[in-house]
């Protein structure tokens, strides 16, 4: 049975006159309480129910105490603490006028959100997770508000989704938070369901992981921050993934890994529209720090309106590492439309791979396909540059039928040719600083094949000297 809850700091008011301690405690409630709110506490360490339709219910799970929670409850907050379990199966809706996260489990909890739950944040996310506390979401949607994520994870906690919704909403603010934000060693894994939000996908910091085995990622509104970002050492794995990342007022990264974090793509299908080249954030995928960004396959949709460059200084760029940054494209699908609103500066084209400072881009495989279309007229011949290494940077391409010897290539601009080691034909316009490098490295087998053939001979004429000695 639930004890009621005790509000500590009444007691010593009992050594006063009895009005003024009556005032006093009563004043003392009234701010820790909000009028209305049942006060439950499970700590007995047994299985209990929670059902019917209720209004302001505040519930403390502890003590390996587990509830099942059925039917609708509206402004009701949950708290677990030590092993505590709850099931979910109920609707907790909260008023924007409250400022409180309807699930908060602590101290290795665990929570399971089932199909037809929903859990809505009120000026907060819809559940934190702390304390290497557990997170199955079975169906449902979990909402955060008003430039809340909708999960929260942190402490080496751990979730799992496999089906359901996470959304992060405006509410009554004027910017919305990520659908997750992990942090401090926990990991989140999707396998089906999806991810929406106005703002931001997934932000992961610390050592925390993010997994995609499937699902979907919706990030859409005017001024997003990015699709997925990622800081400090977390990682995030995109085994399969739909995504889509839409911002029509400006250009805004689908990947943005930062500091020493590691991005790794491996398939999926990613749709990308963006507008503009306004800020700093001007690539679909980019990397910087000593971050990390892995593209081994994928098909990739990505459409940008390029405004001139005579009204912005940065022009749109599809990928792009920079500081001390690496950017490794192995495969995948790209499908690339630029569109210019306006006449366009061939001095400031727009780039399909940027290097900058000491950054590094490693160029593999995959099949690009680029069209640059003027809103009047077909684009001239020139205004995409595939190739643009700055500062101290490397861009290095590996394959083979080059039109250029292998190795640093000894012009600062021209037109590269040749095949990637997936066999994909390229030819592609180049840019170098004199300070800056473009690399082809011949493909794996020719350089093993010339490697045997070299360690033969040294065998062989080795042979020959023991030979004659004797």
């Amino acid at each position: 049975m639930p004890r009621p809850f005790k509000t500590a700091g009444c007691s010593y008011l009992f050594r006063n006159h009895f009005v003024i301690r009556t005032v006093r405690c009563l004043l003392l409630i009234a701010f820790m309480v909000r009028p209305g709110l049942a006060q439950l506490v499970y700590d007995d360490g047994g299985s209990h129910t929670l059902t019917g339709d209720s209004d302001s219910v505040t519930v403390q799970i502890l003590n390996g105490s587990s509830l099942t929670l059925d039917g609708s409850f509206r402004e009701s907050f949950f708290t677990l603490e030590d092993t505590a379990e709850i099931t979910v199966n109920a609707v907790v809706a909260n008023s924007f006028e409250l400022n409180n996260i309807p699930i908060v489990a602590k101290g290795n909890s665990f929570v399971t959100i089932n199909d037809g739950s929903e859990l809505n944040g009120s000026r907060s996310s819809g559940i934190e997770l702390q304390d290497a506390s557990q997170l199955l979401l079975g169906g449902g949607m979990v909402r955060g508000d008003a430039g809340r994520a909708g999960i929260v994870a942190g402490g080496a906690s751990t979730a799992t989704m496999t089906d359901g919704e996470v959304r992060a909403d405006l509410g009554d603010a004027f910017s919305s938070g990520p659908a997750v934000l992990l942090r401090d060693h926990a990991t989140f894994v999707v396998s089906a369901g999806k991810l929406m939000s106005l703002d931001l996908g997934v932000v992961t910091y610390d050592d925390s992981r993010f997994e995609a085995n499937g699902g979907i990622i919706d990030v859409h509104d005017l001024t997003p921050t990015a699709g997925i970002q990622s800081f400090h050492q977390s990682r995030v794995v995109l085994n399969d993934l739909t995504m889509s990342v839409e911002s029509p007022q400006t250009s805004i990264p689908m990947f943005d890994a930062n500091e020493e974090s590691t991005i790794v793509v491996n398939h999926g299908a990613f749709t990308y529209l963006g507008f503009g080249a306004k800020t700093s954030l001007n690539s679909a995928m980019r990397t910087q720090g000593d971050a990390s960004l892995e593209i081994n396959g994928g098909a990739f949709q990505i459409q940008n309106f390029v405004d001139p460059p005579t009204r912005n200084a940065t022009p749109f760029n599809v990928f792009a590492a920079s500081e001390t940054s690496d950017l490794v494209v192995s495969g995948g699908t790209y499908d690339i439309r630029l569109d210019i609103t306006d006449a366009q500066d061939l001095s400031l084209p727009p780039k399909l791979f940027l290097a900058q400072d000491d950054g590094t881009i490693e160029i593999r495989g995959g099949l690009f396909a680029v069209e640059v279309k003027d809103a009047r007229v077909s684009a001239p011949a020139g205004s995409v540059r595939e190739l643009e290494a700055q500062s101290a940077s490397v861009i290095t391409l590996y394959g083979s039928n080059f039109n250029y010897p292998l190795g640093p290539i000894a012009d600062l601009e021209g037109t590269l040719t040749g095949q990637l080691l997936d066999g994909s034909a390229i030819s592609w316009s180049f840019l170098r600083a004199p300070t800056a490098n473009i690399i082809l490295v011949p493909e794996p087998s020719t350089f093993a094949l010339s490697l045997v053939s070299a360690l033969l001979l040294i065998s062989v004429h080795r042979g020959r000297r023991r030979s004659f000695k004797a």
